[in-house]
């Protein structure tokens, strides 16, 4: 007999290729560094075949100085450029004021390794340098990882990165002198859209071909709190807390931040390949009647492989969806079992390429439908029926896993829509248990 259905909705929402045997690196945007050689660091973001560079380091005199580069990269593994250093801009919270012309400081070369590796060349020598993980949790909320400015405000900005809900940030700008200089700050975001800390200076650390000497301990020089609009957008406020005879004097300024680079261009993956489960495990105990029930749906090896030669993105998946669902029920009186089981191919229908927002994603709609078998004895009775089961598991919200390098993963929680109207569950106390694993890639 034909049954109320279930309805799983999935949606397989990629964000990064995954590295392939005949494909090449595709380094990361975001904060590099030689561990040993830990007090400076170099901020990298690439997009759409254009590089932008920032090295924050010392200057022999022992102050904090920054050099950048830019341009289009020779390779997807490689850049050349000249690095520039620059004077008399805006100062923390001071007026706008253009900088002068740069300085040539010499040649810039990185040959990527691999997404997260790198051998840098440049006037201080050779370094190896490797991206920077500064926090392994799951980021509730990222902005955009790269170069941040005022559109307004030429040759000052701000590196800005988080990772799980750390956000690492250093500006570049001037001294009152006119020297460059760069400000720290790092630390757990306030809310999932907004951050405020302490702003440091670092001084005393190892300069440009000079051998490596750690920094000084920091000192403070305002404060900075952003909140986040958009993933490219945010408000910025600066306090430098600086003082003059006899009175406290704080001036602060608050700036509207977008990201530097424009984002790079959407393109649809060739493939996406992984796996879905979910499994959720029920019990109740209600006057002495314990019921038991777990619902599995599981898809193995499932992919959607793009059609050629077609005018628009489409795919053809292969794989298929299993519903299995088994239960038991015990009392002093007797006992029933409940069992249920189909595999549902996938078919062309099952898969409709959506783009949300610069994502493409796959969103799968599928209607499973399966008939439930109770077989009861009681008092020595044997009786089978067939019986309704309405459940519908919704994804909510996916969550990248940065952790699992090449691949992106996402986790899914559910809401129960309904429960079996039969003897199973009759009443109130049940207990609901989740596990679940889901992992989906995009192959270019």
């Amino acid at each position: 007999m034909a049954l109320p259905r279930t309805l799983l909705w999935v949606l397989f929402a990629i964000t990064a290729y995954v590295a392939t045997p005949a494909a090449v690196a595709s380094p990361q945007s975001g904060w590099w560094w030689n561990p040993a050689e830990s007090g400076r660091g170099f901020f990298i973001e690439i997009s759409d075949n254009f590089a932008f560079i920032g090295a924050y380091v010392y200057a022999p005199d022992g102050r904090a100085d920054w050099v950048v580069s830019q341009g289009t990269m020779a390779s997807p593994t490689s850049f050349s450029g000249r690095l520039l250093s620059f004077r008399g801009g805006q100062t923390l919270v001071g007026d706008y004021r253009a900088p002068g012309t740069p300085t040539d400081v010499g040649a810039l070369s990185i040959q990527f390794i691999d997404d997260t590796h790198a051998t840098l060349t440049w006037p201080g020598g050779t370094a190896q340098i490797e991206r920077l993980a500064f926090d392994t949790g799951i980021a509730e909320y990222a902005p955009k990882t790269g170069w941040w400015w005022n559109d307004q405000q030429s040759g000052t900005g701000w590196s800005i990165e988080v990772q799980g809900d750390t956000l690492f940030l250093v500006g570049f700008m001037y001294a009152e002198t006119g020297n460059p200089v760069w400000y720290y700050s790092s630390g757990p975001l306030s809310t999932f859209s907004s951050y405020s800390g302490t702003l440091l200076q670092f001084a005393n650390g190892q300069a440009i071909g000079a051998p490596y000497r750690a920094p000084s301990a920091p000192v403070s020089a305002g404060t900075i709190s952003i909140e986040f609009s958009a993933a490219d957008k945010a408000e910025m406020t600066i306090s430098d807390g600086t003082a003059s005879p006899g009175v406290q004097v704080k001036r602060t300024q608050t700036r509207t931040i977008t990201r530097t680079l424009p984002a790079p261009a959407i393109v649809a993956p060739q493939r996406w390949e992984g796996l879905f489960s979910h499994v959720r495990h029920l019990t109740s105990n209600v006057s002495g009647v314990l019921n038991d029930a777990t619902v599995r749906i599981t898809a193995d090896a499932v992919t959607w492989t793009r059609v050629p030669g077609a005018s628009s993105p489409s795919y053809a998946p292969s794989g298929s969806v299993k519903l299995r669902y088994t239960g038991t029920e015990t009392s002093p009186a007797g006992g029933c079992t409940v069992e249920g089981e189909q595999v549902f191919p996938l078919t062309a229908s099952d898969g409709e390429l959506a783009l949300l927002g610069s994502t493409y994603v796959m969103l799968v709609r599928m209607t499973l439908t399966i008939e439930l078998i109770t077989t009861c004895t009681v008092f020595d009775l044997t009786t089978t029926v067939s019986h309704p089961y309405t459940e519908e598991l919704e994804i909510l919200a996916p969550v990248g896993f940065a952790a699992l390098g090449w691949r992106d993963a996402y986790v899914i929680d559910d809401r129960i829509r309904g429960h079996p109207r039969d003897i199973l569950f009759p009443g109130p106390g049940i207990t609901i248990t989740r596990n679940w694993l889901w992992y989906f890639v995009a192959v270019r």
